[in-house]
């Protein structure tokens, strides 16, 4: 027959001294007094769960009166009575309690440096445009919410941040900014910042909030006449400006890179003998290093610029007064200035990338990959990221050949 443990009394309990060893007076249903010989007295609860058996402290008498124990016996048993282990549970309530308290202590601010620390490593984005994110973090975002939780800004909080820039005429940069919060939060969800699939800047429609006023949106001019085409290439080689500028628009056209990198080329980066321009990452708009074949004729420009101007400097096209990188507007101006502005408003040094992309992808034969490959655009997803841009440099080696041989031509045409 089974013993019937007869309840505990207040009277009991107050009168229950320390002994030499710890001992137990029994409740009934799991629940005992546990008292130490120093005669400190603690609940605790014995229970069984898919057949093990566990103990579980209540807390310390009298703090946890005998009324309030039986309580906590009793809703535990409920617990158990489902299957629910109630130590596993209260560890995670406990666990859930760490996070919440870890989450608000993550600022908007704290975040974001580990976040920018971590773009630095990686190496996957060009130090100057990392640079430019950092300070529009800290002025359109930082400064207003920066001591706030992470958890905390809401999606209200990044209306008003994108809306102020789209307001005050940085649309632009607005839409790129949302792009990049995108990124964030991704990151900061994915590195334990957050535990929540829903992240504010998810639940926000760029095409909605900020709508792009397309009418306003410029594109550079682009030459699509062929006979327009090789008339201007002949009037390159006469420009009135400055023997490395004009050397330097000589070979643009083929090279089908940003205005940036040819005037910013140096002669450690072109392997003649090899006939390639190996741009190095940190030069580059998307913080990938870009190889270019050099077809015969670019060489043979090269080679002359070396010769008559370059052979003792670092720069190839460095500048006939400074000595240093030719700035912006110059070669803008050159062509704007041919024939007394003949082409003024037509063409300007980036329109030859255009111009490219025009006439190849009209031309059957070519890889629409490998055209943007040749362009050095962004890779639209992490597959295509997985193919570095020298897998297609046979492709591109004829393509430029291609493009070169088809100016040429256009350029001797009578």
């Amino acid at each position: 027959m089974a013993r019937i443990t007869k309840p505990l009394t207040a009277l009991q309990i107050n009168k229950a001294k320390g002994k030499e060893k710890v001992h137990k007076l029994m409740d009934g249903g799991g629940l005992y007094l546990q008292i130490t010989p120093n005669g400190s007295k603690s609940w605790r609860l014995r229970y069984r769960v898919n057949g093990k058996e566990h103990t579980m402290a209540l807390g310390a008498y009298p703090a946890i009166s005998l009324d309030k124990a039986r309580d906590l016996r009793n809703a535990y048993r409920v617990q158990i009575a489902m299957g629910i282990d109630p130590l596993k549970e209260k560890e995670e309530i406990k666990a859930e309690q760490q996070r919440l308290s870890n989450e608000r202590s993550n600022t908007l601010y704290w975040v974001s440096l580990h976040y920018f620390i971590w773009k630095k490593k990686s190496g996957e984005m060009n130090p100057v445009t990392l640079d430019r994110l950092i300070r529009r973090f800290g002025a359109d975002f930082l400064e207003d919410y920066g001591d706030k939780p992470l958890i905390d800004i809401t999606v209200d909080d990044i209306k008003a941040v994108l809306l102020v820039m789209h307001t005050r005429g940085a649309k632009e940069s607005s839409r790129r900014f949302y792009t990049q919060l995108l990124f964030f939060y991704d990151w900061a969800l994915h590195s334990g910042y957050m535990d929540n699939n829903t992240t504010p800047i998810s639940m926000i429609s760029k095409k909605h909030l900020l709508p792009m006023d397309k009418t306003k949106k410029q594109n550079y001019p682009i030459i699509d006449d062929p006979k327009l085409l090789g008339e201007l290439l002949r009037d390159i080689d006469t420009a009135p400006c400055e023997y490395p500028v004009r050397q330097m628009l000589k070979v643009l056209p083929h090279l089908i890179v940003r205005p940036k990198n040819i005037r910013e080329m140096t002669w450690n980066e072109i392997d003649l003998e090899k006939k390639l321009w190996i741009i190095p990452a940190h030069k580059m708009k998307m913080g990938i290093t870009h190889i270019v074949p050099l077809t015969d004729y670019v060489i043979e420009v090269l080679k002359e610029t070396r010769d008559q101007w370059s052979y003792d400097k670092e720069l190839v096209f460095a500048s006939y007064r400074t000595l240093k990188v030719v700035s912006d507007n110059t070669p803008n101006t050159c062509l704007k200035r041919i024939k007394k502005g003949k082409w003024k408003g037509k063409i300007v040094t980036h329109s030859f990338r255009g111009i490219f992309s025009t006439f190849a992808n009209n031309d059957l034969q070519w890889n629409s990959k490998v055209i943007e490959a040749v362009l050095a655009h962004g890779l639209s997803n992490e597959v295509e990221k997985a193919y570095n841009r020298a897998d297609y440099l046979e492709e591109r080696k004829k393509i430029h050949k291609w493009w070169t041989d088809y100016l040429l031509e256009l350029k001797n045409q009578p």
